[in-house]
């Protein structure tokens, strides 16, 4: 529905021809010049995060990238196209600056670690995902570009993501076909939202779920629910990894 290539054509100079600063305002970023999409309270806005790893071995799935994820990707992006890095490279400098930026990247790791997934990937601890063992992931959303309601991170909720005409098109074009380029991966869906967009495509077989990691918490810190759900499904989960991996 929203292809990346056009996209990032399209925005390619409006992100060289931004200031150089330390932190962009939400007025710059959430300005109509990278607003692809708005509908009463919501709007969809461009950020360079398309770039997908098809060797990877695990996709870790959020709701929709927020405000510091795209702030730091348009940062990196910006950089990548002054130095005259092409559409995948600054995309996929883009994407692995922003991934799960801030204090939930943090808590990810911890987590995923406690299901010793670092283990079935051969890794001393999953931060090196996030650097020397990048390679083996991918990272993307249920909604690939931020979508922010009245201005503010969405949080799959008020409106309820699948019940948004828009939002279910994208789940059933866009991400399905991006899970599809990384056969190999075992997809966790970050928190009950994600893990509901996942039943979606596994109920309507587009996505198998024997690769689907289903119960896994959210990691922002605002989830106050997140460590007894991880505790309650923890052995589960675990379980889980070591099937697919060893399978």
């Amino acid at each position: 529905m929203f292809t990346g290539a056009e996209l990032f054509e399209r925005f390619a100079d409006c992100v060289k021809a931004l200031p150089q600063c330390d932190r962009y305002s939400q007025s710059v970023l959430q300005g109509d010049q990278f607003r692809v999409y708005a509908s009463g309270s919501f709007a969809i806005y461009y950020a360079p995060l398309d770039y997908i790893n098809p060797e990877a071995k695990v996709v870790l799935l959020g709701i929709t990238p927020g405000w510091t994820q795209m702030e730091s990707a348009y940062q990196e992006a910006r950089r990548a196209l002054l130095e005259g890095a092409h559409r995948d490279e600054d995309c996929r400098r883009a994407k692995s600056r922003a991934s799960f930026a801030g204090p939930m990247r943090r808590n990810l790791i911890q987590t995923l670690n406690y299901i010793d997934l670092h283990e079935a990937l051969g890794l001393g601890t999953c931060a090196e995902l996030f650097g020397s063992a990048s390679a083996q992931l991918h990272t993307t959303s249920a909604l690939r570009y931020p979508v922010f309601v009245d201005g503010k991170n969405y949080s799959g909720h008020r409106p309820e993501l699948l019940r948004v005409p828009i939002f279910r098109e994208i789940i059933h074009t866009d991400l399905q076909e991006e899970l599809a380029q990384v056969p190999d991966a075992l997809v966790i869906p970050l928190g009950s939202c994600v893990n509901a967009v996942v039943e979606e495509l596994v109920s309507n077989s587009m996505l198998e779920r024997r690769r689907c990691l289903i119960g896994f918490p959210h990691p922002s810190g605002l989830n106050g629910h997140r460590i007894a759900q991880f505790s309650a499904r923890r052995l589960e989960m675990s379980s889980a990894v070591k099937e697919w991996f060893f399978r």
